[in-house]
């Protein structure tokens, strides 16, 4: 997916269309993300998973389908682990740069979405964000130290410390779904271009707001 978007897709056209498990990768602008894109020669610098969650009776949003609205799971510098973010406020606030990648069930029917879902929901809320995992994912890339530090090879190694995005979705797919959506590198060394560049995935649209919905400032 080139730094243009491709699909662009309202709202309310393309939730009905996201299942759970799907990935959902970021092109933000903020200067640390700037960075992330730069050192990993990838447009996207935060990863996000979507899943449909319960909502409170009463409230209304875009994107609540027959009692149920679409959320994310991620993990955030600043934040660290959270749950039930609506999609629909992650869309107000990054209009067009937020890229929809659905599993390829088709290639992967092993994949188990309900137990991705299910590591992620246990596994991530909570939990600090892994600067050390950062630390694991730049150096090798940056001049000089790359030369010194490869990343680990070896699928099954555990690397210490807590998940970032890219790393904690890596794990989510294949000690919950099943499938290593990145062979031959540890999940600690994935970076948010390799997921966009995995099998597992296949691009589908772009999010945008719906017609007359502002983003929020």
């Amino acid at each position: 997916m080139a730094d243009s978007p491709g699909n662009l897709v309202p709202c309310s056209t393309a939730f009905p269309e996201i299942e759970d498990a799907d990935l959902l990768l970021y092109r933000d602008g903020s200067a640390f993300s700037w960075l992330i894109r730069l050192w990993t020669h990838s447009p996207y610098s935060h990863v996000a998973t979507a899943y449909w969650d319960a909502f409170l009776v009463g409230s209304d949003h875009t994107g609540d389908v027959n009692g149920r609205r679409l959320c994310i799971v991620d993990t955030r510098e600043g934040v660290g682990g959270q749950r039930s973010v609506p999609l629909f406020t992650e869309v107000q606030k990054e209009p067009g740069m937020i890229d929809v990648f659905g599993v390829d069930t088709e290639r992967f029917p092993e994949y188990d979405r309900q137990k991705a879902v299910q590591w992620a929901l246990a596994n991530i809320p909570g939990k600090p964000y892994g600067r050390l995992s950062i630390w694991h994912i730049l150096r090798t890339r940056l001049p000089f130290l790359r030369l010194w530090r490869k990343p680990d090879r070896d699928d099954l190694a555990d690397i210490d410390g807590d998940h970032v995005c890219s790393t904690a979705r890596a794990a989510m797919d294949r000690l919950g779904g099943g499938v290593d959506a990145v062979r031959g590198v540890a999940d600690a060394f994935v970076s948010p271009g390799m997921l966009s560049q995995s099998l597992l995935f296949r691009y589908r649209m772009t999010l945008v707001p719906d017609s007359g919905q502002e983003a929020k400032p």
